[in-house]
């Protein structure tokens, strides 16, 4: 009896322990998350679309510059539009220029505006709104401007915000202005007045790690009142440029502990419109890179043709292999023209037959693609063919050459990049905890009987 006490009481505090020291994942959130992305062009979509999923992302914040969309919006760009389209992921572009005279900034916005306007009209992966990261206290003159100048500059914005954010809205743009953590001590008043009027939401860089569930009381209690969402940022940037320290920054931490913090925050203010937001995609891939290898993960790039080299919109194009269906990504790049079938998370020496399920197409022979050391160029031999109407191939160049890697160890787990035992491991756990609660009640009440016995003698 004695060794089983003791067996029951370890079984107990290692259940108690596993169960309140797991880290907390981003799907364990109330909300959705968000991301900024500064840089958007030669985007590993392998290792993007683990992070989507790990991170339980729902919203990207993009820079593509503020200016010429049709034609900054490039291949690429739409790539990762189109992507987030599939996905069901909004995107959100960022307006980073900073101006001391806010009727020029504000001119600057509506600009930025309209050529969001113009681009969503013939786009098929429409932007869903902007965000304005234009730090009017990160302005050179900020320094030297006493306390009154300092919140007469405040005023000028928050009325240039709420004039942008009716012009933005005249559209269907959502408004969203990203803030930092202490302008209410610089004037609440006009706090008040940016989130309920000069915004959609606001976002707020949370970066003081050691205070960051107190940080934002006011804000949330602002956006309470006027039942509006608000969105939390945490800070992952390499520490060192950008005066960023480990005090600011996730980076050395690892996102399980930004997402304890998360939690953290999310149980103490318990307000369903708070939402959190990864600042941002380079240093989450870093991190991800660490912990799982995407060298043997290929794409592939399909160009379809008639014979005429007229470009053809073939839907329903997928690769399928014996362990795997790869689906494309379907673009139209308004640059060369051409249509363009993107697919990502192609295995290194696993090979794919190219599939159409097209009622207008069909393929004339069969087209399978493989990357290995063997075959370090792939050729365009396949032929499609336009069901009694046009041959129809694809480009001759859609293939470049593939360097050579002789790592052929391939991450199984590639696709699901957080632990698929975790769950099962607290589920475990929680067993175990019951199992050794129960054991503590029957041993209670086995004592209880035994001294009743006694007593009885």
């Amino acid at each position: 009896m004695k060794y089983f006490k003791i067996i029951l009481s370890l079984l107990l505090i290692i259940s108690i322990e596993f169960i309140f020291n797991s880290n907390v994942n981003a799907d364990s959130l109330n909300n959705k998350t968000s991301i900024y992305m500064w840089e958007v062009d030669d985007i590993n979509y392998s290792a993007y679309n683990d992070i989507i999923n790990k991170l339980n992302i729902n919203k990207i914040y993009a820079y593509v510059g503020t200016d010429n969309l049709d034609t900054r919006i490039d291949y690429e760009k739409q790539l990762l539009f189109e992507f987030a389209k599939e996905n069901n992921i909004s995107t959100y572009l960022v307006y980073d220029e900073n101006y001391e005279d806010q009727s020029e900034n504000l001119s600057r916005i509506k600009e930025f505006i309209y050529e969001i306007k113009r681009y969503n009209e013939t786009a098929n992966n429409k932007i869903k709104g902007l965000t304005i990261d234009s730090e009017f206290h990160s302005l050179p003159i900020y320094s030297s401007l006493s306390t009154s100048e300092r919140k007469s500059l405040f005023n000028s914005f928050v009325n240039a915000m709420k004039e942008a954010k009716e012009y933005a809205n005249s559209f269907d743009l959502e408004y969203v202005v990203c803030i930092p953590v202490w302008l209410n001590n610089l004037d609440q008043d006009l706090l008040d007045a940016l989130i309920k009027d000069g915004s959609d939401y606001v976002q707020l860089m949370n970066y003081t790690k050691n205070n960051m569930v107190n940080n934002i009381q006011e804000e949330v209690a602002i956006a309470k009142a006027y039942n509006k969402p608000i969105e939390n940022i945490a800070e992952f940037q390499v520490p060192g440029p950008h005066e960023v320290t480990d005090a600011i920054t996730f980076y050395n931490d690892g996102i399980d502990v930004a997402n304890n913090k998360f939690k953290e925050i999310e149980n103490n203010y318990n307000y369903s419109k708070l939402s959190f937001s990864y600042h941002y995609f380079k240093p989450i891939l870093e991190l991800m890179n660490n912990l799982y290898d995407y060298s043997n993960m290929y794409e592939y790039e399909l160009y379809p043709k008639d014979i005429n080299n007229n470009s053809l919109n073939v839907k329903n194009v997928y690769l399928k292999s014996n362990n795997d269906i790869i689906n494309g990504i379907y673009i139209y790049n308004n640059v060369s023209s051409e249509y363009i079938i993107h697919f990502y998370g192609l295995k290194y020496n696993e090979e794919y037959e190219l599939v159409i399920d097209d009622n207008n197409y069909e393929l004339l022979d069969k087209k399978t693609i493989k990357y290995s050391n063997g075959n370090r160029v792939l050729y365009d031999d396949a032929v499609f063919i336009e069901k009694e109407i046009n041959n129809i191939a694809p480009k001759t160049d859609d293939i470049g050459i593939i360097e050579e890697n002789t790592n052929e160890d391939i991450n199984e787990e590639i696709k699901n990049i957080e632990n698929p035992q975790t769950g099962n491991n607290i589920t475990f756990y929680i067993l175990l905890y019951i199992v050794s609660i129960f054991g503590c009640i029957c041993l209670t009440i086995y004592n209880f009987i035994n001294s009743r016995k006694r007593f009885n003698k």
